[in-house]
Order: structure tokens, then C-alpha cells, then sequence
């Protein structure tokens, strides 16, 4: 039945919505799901998950329907756990993975992770970035305050890991 309504009109997707987002524009998943304008909300959504699930920001997604003609995207975005050096300033998730974020537009406050002594322009490889974003992660499971007051992780020739920890003057501000 399902497939003899994909060609009514009245089910043709004129509505896409995007939930579960904080990063990911509803223009960003709309070009990333490459939904057809002939696509009706009795077409496989298997395909479109693919699409959206393919894109840096999105962990996991599930498509769901909403008639007469809306498609609502409800998405697991990736979340950023430090900043690296690359040379600006980017995001990476608890696997090490650059995501697309701009820092400044949204704000975020989060530790810079970096090579030990790394200042003569030495960059992270992707498994030192993904050790120490694992290892940040696992610490904020275990006390978020402290990795909220972390301003800097380094990472030594070793294989340690050094933290430097914000803390507020003992004046009271």
C-alpha cells in the first residue's frame, strides 16, 4: 500500500525537520541528506540515513515520518571534547575527529590539546589527537568539573599526558 501513495502528491516531502541539534544546520543536513523533490514520506528513509549519518557532525540519525508531507531528521550530533591546534583552532570528538565547528560562533569552552614543547609548529597525529581526546573523555565521565576547569592537556614525548588546570585567584574572582 505504502508504495501505490509514494506517487500522491499529498505525501510528497514538503517539510523537512531537524531535531536533536546543536552544530548541524537544517541547511547543512538538507544538502548532506540530498533529499529528492520528488521524494514522497513512503520512500525508503534507509538511504537518506546513510547520506546524513556520512556527514563529520552526526554520530547517528533516525528519519522518521510525519503525514501528510514532513520528514523529521532526529540526529546524535558527535560532541566536541578539546580544541587543537591545526593551526586555527578546531573541535575534535572523543575519537579525535576534526569537526566542522567554528569555536567562536558557538562559543565553546574546552581545553586545547597539544604536543609537549609542541611550540616549534609540531602538529598532533590523528592517534595522539585521538589518545588524548579518549582520555579527556573518559576523565569528564568521571569528574566533569575538573575537565571543565581544564585550560590545557599536553601530551610528552613519553606518551603522558599533562594537564593544566584553570583556577580562580584566591581574591574571589
Amino acid at each position: 500500500m505504502p508504495e501505490a501513495l509514494a506517487g500522491v502528491e499529498a505525501f510528497r516531502i514538503r517539510e523537512i525537520r531537524l531535531e536533536g541539534n546543536r552544530f548541524l544546520s537544517q541547511e547543512e543536513a538538507a544538502k548532506a541528506a540530498a533529499i529528492s523533490p520528488l521524494a514522497s514520506v513512503w520512500d525508503d528513509l534507509d538511504p537518506i540515513e546513510a547520506r546524513l549519518r556520512a556527514h563529520p557532525l552526526v554520530a547517528d540519525v533516525r528519519a522518521k515520518r510525519r503525514f501528510h508531507g514532513t520528514l523529521v531528521l532526529d540526529v546524535v550530533e558527535r560532541q566536541p571534547v578539546a580544541l587543537v591546534p591545526n593551526p586555527p583552532l578546531e573541535p575534535v570528538d572523543a575519537l579525535g575527529t576534526i569537526l566542522p565547528i567554528d569555536p567562536a560562533e558557538h562559543h565553546l569552552d574546552l581545553p586545547i590539546i597539544n604536543l609537549w614543547g609542541g611550540g616549534g609548529g609540531m602538529a598532533l597525529t590523528a592517534a595522539q589527537r585521538r589518545l588524548v581526546a579518549g582520555e579527556i573523555t573518559r576523565l569528564a565521565q568521571w569528574d566533569p568539573e575538573l575537565v571543565a576547569g581544564l585550560s590545557e592537556v599536553t601530551l610528552d614525548p613519553r606518551g603522558d599526558l599533562r594537564a593544566e588546570v584553570w583556577r580562580r585567584d584566591d581574591q574571589g574572582e
